[in-house]
């Protein structure tokens, strides 16, 4: 198997004379298994901000009207679902209660 990285880890004492293509492992296996999710990882994120840039976000404006319209939507849900188990409850509680 050629070698053709020098990997050093922290605390380990470096040789008097590396050749060119060798390599130094304290723990091969370690490396060799996270190298490529860590190069995966990366090029997954710089597509995520190749992606963002094409992204046509909001105007303040806009924002503000959505966000205003979902606290109004979501309040009157609020309001129907409150009363609807205020109903059932207080007609399965005479039901109940007979």
């Amino acid at each position: 198997m050629r070698k053709s990285a020098l990997i050093l880890l922290a605390g380990q004492p470096t040789p008097k004379a590396l050749r060119p293509a060798t390599i130094l492992y304290t723990n091969p296996g370690l490396v060799l298994k996270y190298a490529p999710m860590i190069g995966k990882a990366l090029k997954f994120l710089s597509q995520v901000w190749e992606e963002l840039g094409k992204v046509t976000w909001p105007t303040r404006n806009e924002a503000i009207r959505m966000t205003i319209t979902v606290l109004i939507v979501s309040g009157l849900v609020a309001v129907f679902i409150g009363s609807l188990d205020f109903v059932l409850t207080g007609a399965i509680t005479k039901i109940l209660t007979r």
